[in-house]
This record gives structure tokens, sequence and C-alpha cells, in this order.
């Protein structure tokens, strides 16, 4: 669980330089039972990626509900995945992916959807890479600059 945490962390903290609105990877204080609750429920898989006994990266994916506006009941989402810096592109996030994907459909899911903040341009090529296309924008307005 430790390694896991210090990973989920060192995302948080990612983000956290992309975008101030961010929470410090060490304030998230659910991450914890976060991990914990993905690591019990049959609706999510946390996938790791070792490199000579040691936890370098992982991928967290959860079946949920679509949403009432669209006609498929389920979805996969990918929550979280994050690879130390050293062991990028060398096709460990292709691998987790596929291992992912190979879950969602054997739990008859169809679509699998995730979150890439428009700030990260490097994750957001990425995952065009991995096929993952825009299916709607998010757009945030500060009301402290109006």
């Amino acid at each position: 669980m430790k390694p896991l945490l210090d990973l989920t962390i060192k995302l948080r903290d990612f983000h956290r330089k992309l975008d101030k609105s961010y929470k410090k990877g060490k304030d998230w204080s659910d991450a914890r039972k976060h991990l914990k609750d993905a690591l019990k429920s049959k609706n999510n898989l946390v996938l790791l990626a070792e490199f000579q006994g040691q936890v370098v990266g992982f991928s967290l994916g959860r079946i949920q509900p679509a949403g009432s506006i669209y006609v498929h009941e389920k979805i996969g989402f990918i929550f979280d995945v994050y690879l130390e810096p050293d062991f990028r592109r060398k096709g460990i996030v292709r691998s987790l992916l596929e291992k992912q994907n190979i879950w969602f459909k054997k739990n008859r899911i169809r679509f699998v959807e995730l979150y890439v903040d428009v700030k990260n341009k490097h994750g957001f090529n990425a995952w065009k890479k991995h096929g993952f296309r825009p299916i709607m924008v998010r757009k945030r307005l500060d009301l402290r600059k109006v």
C-alpha cells in the first residue's frame, strides 16, 4: 500500500505543478482511504508496474454508472495512471492499459473514459496515442476575475 500511496502523491504533485487549484499530494487527506477502497472493490482494478521488486507505476480503473444521459448503463473509467519518470516511454503504460482493457471487456464494458488536464500537453498527446478522443470539454470560470 505504501508504494502505491507514494506514487499517488507524486501524481497529485504533478497536477499541482500544472495548476495551483489542485491540492498538494500530501494534502490530499483521503488518498489512503481512496486507495483502500479501490483495492477492496470488485468494480476496481489496480495494476502495478514493478522493476527489480520496486513498484515504479500503477493504473487504477473502475467500472461505474455511465450516467442517465447515455444509452449504455456502465463505463470503464481510468482514474489514475502514473509511472516514475525513468520508466516512461518504454511501453509500460501501454501494457497496463492492455491489461485494464482486457478486464473491462471481460466485464462487458464497451467505452472507457478518463480525465486529462488540458495543461498536461504530454499527457493529452499520450492519451490520444492510446486511442482516447475528446467527447466533452469541461470549462471553468474564476469568479474572482469577472
